[in-house]
């Protein structure tokens, strides 16, 4: 089924209507006979259906599935590609997907307060980037190079044009921290939405002032001389979840441990995107030939110049920025009934993991 059959099934029929053992392999998610043991024959595989974009951000995800740990856990992912992460929220609900990943929405919010049994279940990107575990940001406050003179502090902001993919998103959240912090606010700027590889021309047209940009987008435009990075998205907004991963409740209808064995997979995933492209730089260049045949971006080359988000490696959802992008969707009218951020972020998953494998040794 395609992704826009899947979503618009989703929503008419929204409209209409565990546990982990021990063990101790290596702290870097190296397979032991505790983690693999579960592991059924290949044709046993339990179809776990899975709605992403697709991007560099769902590498745990393709490295996971590339490297054989979800078939070492009798799991075989069945991916849907979709356009947003807003797009996984109604299948999600409906029973259509078991797991989704993307940005937080007010979609999202808004599904939980009506009851959508939804769990935010495990980090997939957040902007707490620092020289310290080797991480900087795919996203990035951009200027066009031949302006680039002009923009000192936020405040010199006051008046432009600011480039976004979409309002009432997390990096319209992201953008109007920063601007606080100088005493201004989104309604001090004019805020232009354009898809992520229209800013790069609108900037370079001077059709705008400024850009909330991602990669590779923010690596090709300073190759080709359109823009140069100002502000990383952890100087606007430190510890911003910038993804999650969402289990729908048709994943306890598989089996009580299939959640289990899913995360089991996925943080050791995890774990590999984290030795690759944080401080350690470990085994790289494999790491960068899986995501290269499974994203969109395709060059090898371009991943040296890309900047990489920072994902908790032992896969904890940071939840006190989880706290403020909702007050402030309520605050700006997006989300009208909050729900209760303790019954729906759900670490059990990522405990169970932790147990097994140890908790990663961070600096």
């Amino acid at each position: 089924m395609k992704a826009a059959a899947l979503v618009a099934a989703g929503v008419m029929l929204l409209l209409g209507a565990c546990g982990g053992g021990a063990g101790a392999p290596p702290a870097n998610g190296s397979a032991s006979a505790a983690a693999t043991s579960q592991a059924t024959p290949s044709a046993q595989l339990t179809e776990i259906r899975i709605g992403i974009t697709g991007n560099t951000a769902d590498a745990a995800l393709f490295i996971a599935q590339d490297r054989g740990y979800f078939k070492e856990q009798g799991l075989t992912l069945n991916v849907t590609r979709v356009q947003s992460a807003n797009d996984v929220v109604a299948p999600l609900g409906a029973g259509q997907l078991d797991v989704g990943g993307g940005a937080i929405s007010a979609g999202l919010f808004n599904a939980m307060a009506r009851g959508v049994d939804l769990k935010i279940v495990a980090d997939k990107g957040q902007h707490s980037g620092s020289p310290v575990n080797g991480f900087t940001s795919a996203v990035v406050l951009v200027v066009p190079k031949s302006d680039a003179d002009k923009y000192h502090t936020l405040s010199d902001l006051k008046g432009k044009t600011v480039a976004l993919a979409s309002v009432g998103s997390g990096n319209e959240i992201m953008l109007d921290r920063g601007l606080e912090t100088v005493g201004l606010s989104e309604k001090d700027i004019s805020i232009k939405t354009l898809s992520f590889s229209d800013m790069l021309s609108a900037l370079s047209t001077h059709g705008v002032d400024a850009a909330v940009e991602i990669e590779p987008f923010v690596a090709q435009g300073q190759a080709k001389g359109i823009l140069v990075p100002w502000l990383k998205s952890e100087e606007l907004y430190a510890g911003q979840e910038g993804g999650v991963l969402i289990f729908g409740a048709n994943m306890t209808k598989l089996g009580h441990d299939v959640g289990d064995r899913f995360m089991l997979a996925y943080v050791r995933g995890l774990r590999d995107y984290y030795d690759a492209f944080g401080a350690r730089h470990k085994d790289t260049d494999a790491i960068v030939s899986i995501l290269a045949a499974n994203t969109d971006v395709k060059d090898p080359s371009l991943y040296a110049q890309m900047g990489f988000d920072y994902i908790d490696p032992n896969g904890y959802v940071n939840a006190d920025p989880v706290t403020y992008d909702l007050d402030w969707y309520a605050n700006h009218g997006l989300v009208q009934q909050k729900p209760d951020l303790a019954q729906v972020i759900d670490n059990s998953y990522v405990d169970n993991v932790v147990k097994q494998l140890g908790k990663y040794p961070t600096q």
